[in-house]
């Protein structure tokens, strides 16, 4: 029997339905580590778009960039935009402890000769808050950015791609890892990825590694679920509102259930932990409108934050 195109459609939206997996799950990124553990993806474009941040925090963000007019001369002459040009930023890191690698991958629209002759510029001279080195390493364009004695090294993979790390080895050896085919990532990121909606404005995966479990059994409220832990993952979607959903998959449905249900447990204390008055009414609206359930092996906390709480929020904090 032939199957048209409508037929195969149905029949992809319901294998996706009944596996449990989001329609548009998160793909690997070809420059995510193979080691990635932990990995969060902000659609930038989509954000600054939503309803929410144009009306309560683009202008913001435009005014504070505007308060330092010496990095706004020097975007200018790198002909960038942030409002404009950046579509999308992807943060890596391939463990939690010290040892760990961690990676940028900022994709949009760059042109990469007026960005190098502005920062050529900027490290002949001072630039407040700033200092710009330009460096060769292993035959890439590195450059040191140094931001109140933080040092981030860059460079570009090409007209739509920087790529930042700690080290000035790392980010050269992305960039020329970037022209090869992807090194296949690990199964449990592969697998915690899945469980993502790629749709959504931010959204975060991460896998409990044996070191991470050794940190949470130091703390006394995780060090009974340390051991039962398997990843967590989350995303936020932003229209008026701000609907943010996380979900906990641990190894087995009792140990989702003793998890569920302590969480549930703690939900009355948060509005207590606020000694503000001010501020007690919205902890209080955003307790209650957060729901924790318990589905098979995985521990489900959905928060929306209404408009009407964020306009409350914003007006205390002026």
């Amino acid at each position: 029997m032939r199957m048209n195109r409508t037929t195969w459609l149905g029949a992809a939206v319901a294998a996706a339905l009944l596996s449990g997996a989001p329609a548009f799950a998160v793909e690997p990124d070809k420059l995510m580590p193979a080691e990635t553990t932990v990995a969060v993806g902000i659609d930038f474009r989509q954000t600054l778009d939503s309803p929410v941040m144009k009306k309560n925090a683009v202008d913001t963000l435009k005014l504070a960039l505007q308060g330092n007019p010496e990095v706004t001369k020097l975007l200018e002459k790198a002909g960038l935009d942030p409002f404009r040009d950046i579509d999308s930023i992807l943060l890596c890191s391939t463990g939690t402890d010290a040892n760990s690698q961690m990676r940028w991958v900022i994709r949009g629209k760059f042109d990469p000769t007026k960005v190098d002759a502005a920062l050529q510029e900027a490290a002949k001279k001072d630039v407040k808050g700033l200092k710009v080195k330009s460096q060769k390493e292993d035959g890439v364009a590195v450059y040191e950015v140094v931001m109140e004695d933080q040092s981030v090294f860059a460079a570009f993979a090409d007209n739509k791609t920087l790529i930042l790390a700690e080290k000035a080895k790392q980010v050269a050896a992305a960039v020329k890892g970037a022209a090869n085919p992807p090194a296949k990532l690990n199964k449990d990121m592969a697998t915690a990825l899945g469980r993502v909606d790629g749709k959504s404005s931010v959204w975060v995966a991460l896998v409990v590694t044996d070191d991470l479990k050794k940190q949470l059994k130091a703390n006394p409220f995780t060090q009974e679920f340390a051991p039962k832990l398997d990843s967590v993952t989350g995303t936020v979607h932003l229209t008026q509102e701000i609907d943010t959903a996380v979900t906990i998959t641990t190894k087995d449905a009792e140990s989702a259930k003793q998890l569920g249900k302590t969480l549930d447990e703690l939900k009355p204390q948060i509005a207590g932990l606020i000694d503000n008055p001010q501020a007690a009414p919205i902890i209080k609206a955003l307790v209650q409108n957060l729901k924790i359930i318990s589905e098979q092996s995985d521990v489900k906390i959905h928060l929306k934050v209404t408009e009407d709480t964020i306009k409350k929020a914003l007006d205390m904090d002026k």
